[in-house]
């Protein structure tokens, strides 16, 4: 017979596996993987409770602390949605999978509109490239890697949500994600742009080019390279990211960087 710690034991391992926290799964999840029906993991630990207590017993007090049903609904999104797409995930999908009901993605969050944002607002690589770009840079050049790179590791990422996002993106050009990013996806990365380069400007290191140029040669060519591997669904490894940014970084510099003085000279 499988006892309480052994389904502590098991959950743990489940937990891991699925790189989620162990108080975000379902017990249908845990009964799974401790190798017995929902019903039988319910009478053998008498409670989620008493789960939890096995847990903290076991030094996981933190992760035995189940989440909102917000919280697990956005998580739960997320992974249907990289896995399926936007369109086909409904919310009786998304509460079935974060082990919780409709009602209380309403009451938390709001309809599937709502839901999806949501998503965008947690897993869109702009609070990542809000954070690079604040970051000081000594030169242009290391910079514009770092910066790269952590936008690669965002959209490229796991769950590979944000390929969804954008796909759904492209195919309602009206909707709610197109609307994310004409009102705040985009003025907030230009903004944060503007203000890691500017120094740059001031310095006269780069050219005095208008910023909506500086904003398309800096974005423009990772968004292409990143709607082509998308659209001919071709995945990405970390491994790739390190070239792919060190390519980029190295054509934005010689695409902005103002000529050195010995260019400047009369031959």
């Amino acid at each position: 017979m499988t006892t309480l710690d052994e389904i502590a034991e098991r959950a743990v391992r489940e937990a891991e596996r699925l790189n989620r926290p162990v108080a975000d799964l379902t017990l249908a999840e845990i009964a799974t993987a401790a190798g017995v029906s929902r019903s039988t993991l319910i009478r053998r630990i008498g409670s989620r409770g008493a789960l939890e207590d096995a847990l903290r017993a076991r030094g996981m007090g933190e992760a035995s602390r189940r989440s909102t049903a917000a919280d697990r609904a956005i998580a739960a999104a997320a992974r249907l949605y990289a896995e399926r797409g936007v369109g086909p995930v409904s919310l009786d999908d998304v509460a079935a999978e974060a082990g919780c009901t409709v009602q209380a993605i309403y009451g938390q969050i709001g309809g599937r509109e709502a839901l999806l944002l949501a998503v965008a607002d947690r897993y869109s690589p702009l609070p990542e490239i809000e954070r690079a770009l604040a970051e000081p840079a000594a030169d242009l050049a290391s910079g514009a890697l770092a910066r790269y790179r952590r936008i690669m590791e965002s959209v490229f990422g796991d769950p590979p949500v944000v390929i969804a996002l954008i796909a759904e993106m492209l195919s309602r050009p009206d909707g709610p994600m197109a609307d994310y990013l004409r009102s705040s996806y985009a003025p907030r990365s230009a903004a944060a742009l503007e203000a890691w380069l500017r120094p740059f400007l001031e310095s006269g290191r780069i050219r005095p080019l208008p910023p909506s140029v500086l904003l398309s040669l800096f974005a423009g060519p990772i968004v292409l390279f990143n709607m082509a591997h998308i659209v001919n669904r071709q995945p990405l490894s970390s491994a790739d990211f390190e070239p792919i940014a060190r390519e980029l970084a190295e054509a934005f510099v010689r695409a902005v960087g103002a000529p050195s003085r010995d260019e400047c000279s009369p031959g």
